[in-house]
């Protein structure tokens, strides 16, 4: 019950427009950034564990930190039966995955339930995500909203790309949408600043005193200013929007070559749209000398998100299959420097 059943449920709402988001989500919460997100997370938190008043839940979540699961369930199993509620939840989790016990999803949903009950955020946190992988979407909601207006940052993003506008034609949900992304960016989240930047570039589900507004440049300059500070590639993704199509709306802001270098920082970190981005700007040489090799190269690496609509097959007749083999090799070698498989 860790990222995978996150991801899961997502995919099931996401429209496939939409699906690229998951695996910038997915790109950010393994990032140092993103890490403190992770479902299980809260066990590498000394607040959280307090192992000092309870020794034997510290030892517990020592042994579930360090992957040692069978060991962890033998000691937080005592303890889950005492009532203690992250006893229950980890003992919850690892019952409903199969790790380091027979798997038992039943038995583990109740004791993460049990767990909510005593009011434990993280445990309502993974059972809203239970209640809607059943389908059971008015619990499910109403569990992330209680702890996203109770400050659950994770849970306000997550409501933020569950409402978000490509799922629906409900100009409610469009609203809800951004707002609970707003929340999550003006508590510090630097994900969630990235996309209330691109929603104010778009203009998408912004409102300015109850009315839609198309789209608010100088918001998104300062959202994803706040984000790229933060070494997110989702602020740079979207600096790079505007600095190379700022003559849209702005021709102050038009700077080609600060728009390219934000993109290839960004498609460095693996952002998968900036990636196809930056395959376009060096296929047409916008702002860069023409390159179909490197264009190739980054067009492969954009393609491996799901959804993403890839230049590839426009490029390949335009190159010889020396190029297309040459554009292969370094796409796989970046993906080897970093330790990441090729698809």
């Amino acid at each position: 019950m860790r990222l995978g059943l996150i991801f899961a449920v997502l995919l099931t709402f996401l429209s496939p427009a939409q699906a690229v988001v998951y695996s910038e989500l997915e790109l950010y919460l393994k990032s140092e950034r993103g890490q403190h997100h992770s479902t299980d997370s809260f066990v590498n938190d000394p607040a959280w564990v307090d192992a000092e008043s309870n020794p034997r839940f510290g030892e517990a979540a020592e042994e579930f930190k360090a992957g040692n699961y069978g060991n962890a369930a033998r000691l937080l199993r005592p303890l889950a039966e005492e009532g203690n509620s992250k006893a229950q939840l980890l003992l919850g989790t690892l019952l409903h995955d199969g790790l380091g016990v027979e798997r038992d999803v039943a038995q583990g949903v109740s004791l993460i339930k049990r767990a909510a009950d005593q009011g434990l955020a993280t445990a309502k946190f993974q059972l809203a995500f239970v209640h809607l992988r059943r389908g059971e979407e008015d619990l499910g909601f109403q569990l992330l909203e209680q702890i996203a207006n109770e400050g659950h940052v994770f849970a306000q993003i997550n409501l933020g790309l569950l409402y978000a506008p490509t799922m629906s034609d409900d100009p409610e949900h469009e609203k809800k949408s951004f707002d609970w992304l707003l929340k999550a960016a003006e508590a510090g989240d630097s994900f969630a600043m990235s996309q209330v930047a691109e929603l104010y570039y778009y203009g998408v589900g912004v409102t300015f005193d109850g009315a839609e507004v198309e789209r608010d440049i100088v918001e998104a300059v300062r959202w994803s200013l706040a984000a790229a500070d933060l070494n997110d590639p989702g602020g740079r993704y979207v600096l790079g929007l505007i600095y190379l199509y700022a003559t849209k709306f702005d021709g102050t802001l038009n700077d080609l070559e600060k728009g390219v270098a934000l993109f290839r920082q960004a498609a460095e970190q693996g952002h998968f749209r900036a990636q196809n981005r930056l395959a376009s700007v060096y296929r047409h040489g916008n702002g860069v000398p023409k390159d179909l090799v490197t264009a190739y190269m980054w067009a492969k690496l954009g393609e491996r998100a799901p959804e993403l609509s890839s230049i590839v097959w426009k490029l390949t007749p335009e190159m010889t299959p020396e190029q297309i083999a040459e554009g292969e090799k370094r796409a796989r070698e970046w993906l080897e420097e970093r330790g990441l498989e090729a698809p």
